[in-house]
């Protein structure tokens, strides 16, 4: 488990949780295929033209004279190696949009489960405590901090293997046997 100083650096660079960085997109490889001198130009950036209706007297070979030549403003000079970038782009802004609430409630459950199990942990070290498991000398702060260690992670930081002991003690008639019968 990282230390706090470790936990705040972390922070600092960005890299606590989950990392939800984009990579540097470039748009200098999507080039757009070269037109024929022959080919007529099809991609209208303004306008886009509407195909009037054929008559039926000349068995839709012609157009109906009665109607304009019309156009829609619009279009776009987006080829389709750029579309399709976009619209990755847009898949990706809606993953992120949501994804942070996600994680938020993944995360809010983990911490939720370890704070179950800590306060577990706590209520074992307590009744080990009224039950005299724990030592009256090793009543106080830190002492009773590496019993808990021990209860909760199975080590001590204690040079004194007395707490060890005793935080096993406590693992193995209390803590155990209250596993068991959950499950």
């Amino acid at each position: 488990m990282p230390s706090r100083a470790q936990v705040a650096n972390l922070r600092q660079m960005g890299e606590i949780g989950i990392n939800i960085t984009i990579g540097n997109l470039s748009y200098a490889t999507i080039n757009t295929p070269p037109k024929l001198d022959d080919e007529p130009d099809t991609n209208n950036p303004t306008q886009q033209k509407v195909q009037n209706p054929t008559t039926k007297q000349s068995n839709h070979t012609q157009t109906d004279k009665r109607y304009k030549e019309r156009t829609i403003a619009g279009g776009s000079k987006m080829t389709a190696p750029v579309a399709k970038g976009m619209l990755a782009l847009d898949a990706i802004n809606t993953v992120l949009q949501y994804a942070p609430g996600f994680f938020a409630k993944y995360e809010e459950y983990k911490i939720e489960k370890h704070h179950q199990i800590l306060d577990k942990a706590i209520n074992d070290v307590n009744v080990g405590i009224s039950q005299g498991l724990v030592p009256k000398k090793y009543l106080n702060d830190k002492d009773l901090s590496s019993i808990l260690n021990v209860v909760l992670q199975g080590e001590s930081k204690s040079t004194n293997k007395e707490l060890y002991n005793v935080g096993m003690n406590i693992y193995n008639t209390i803590s155990k046997p209250n596993q068991d019968k959950e499950k």
